[in-house]
């Protein structure tokens, strides 16, 4: 595996390496490809490639370069920290189980404030970890008003999640109401299909995915 640093240097070549670029079936071999904050820049051709002198550098000879994976469909441990001293542990442990497989994007369902809190944190590289988007706490009330589901979906956009979970017992008015509230706030909504909505008007009133 290639080495990493928590907080990556402002400009990484990774030099003599097989890239899959993944545009095709295809193989690089002895490719050498300068990433700038956090972007690829350029690649090319190892023996022609000019390499910056402030760059980093990272032997790639014998390795793979793809691009990042992403799970779109995790779940980090959503305990709180201060209750339960061992989440923040746990979920780092998940963090690098992830890129060790080379997933550097994950969708994390059902979350909670502790989630919000972590994604902030590796966003300031303090933690090593892929990106992450939460979700809060799943909707799954079977007695949920519209009026409800619809500050519901407001309050997780000002909390600053980054998309709403719907769930199989979410009830046909709270779904409506979600859905209302999403739209005004601009938050995408997926979910599993809510038994009391099915598929078809889930879909056509807007959400975006099914997980």
């Amino acid at each position: 595996m290639l080495a990493w640093r928590t907080a990556p240097a402002r400009t990484l070549a990774i030099t003599n390496v097989t890239a899959i670029p993944m545009d095709r079936e295809r193989l690089l071999p002895h490719e050498t490809v300068i990433v700038r904050d956090g972007r690829i820049a350029a690649m090319g051709a190892a023996s022609s490639m000019a390499i910056p002198g402030d760059a980093q550098r990272v032997d790639g000879s014998g390795g793979y370069l793809i691009p990042g994976l992403v799970d779109a469909h995790v779940h980090y441990d959503e305990e709180d920290p201060a209750t339960h001293p061992h989440v923040d542990a746990i979920n780092r442990q998940y963090s690098a189980l992830f890129l060790s497989a080379g997933v550097t994007t994950v969708m994390n369902l059902c979350g909670s404030r502790g989630n919000l809190a972590m994604r902030d944190s590796i966003s300031r590289g303090e933690i090593a970890a892929p990106r992450v988007f939460t979700s809060p706490p799943c909707l799954d009330d079977s007695t949920m008003t519209e009026a409800q589901g619809d500050s519901a979906a407001t309050a997780s956009k000002a909390a600053g999640y980054d998309f709403l979970k719907v769930y199989s017992f979410l009830s046909a008015n709270g779904f409506r109401g979600v859905m209302a509230g999403a739209r005004r706030a601009g938050i995408p909504v997926v979910g599993h299909i809510p038994q009391r909505v099915g598929l078809r008007p889930m879909l056509d009133a807007g959400a975006v995915g099914l997980v």
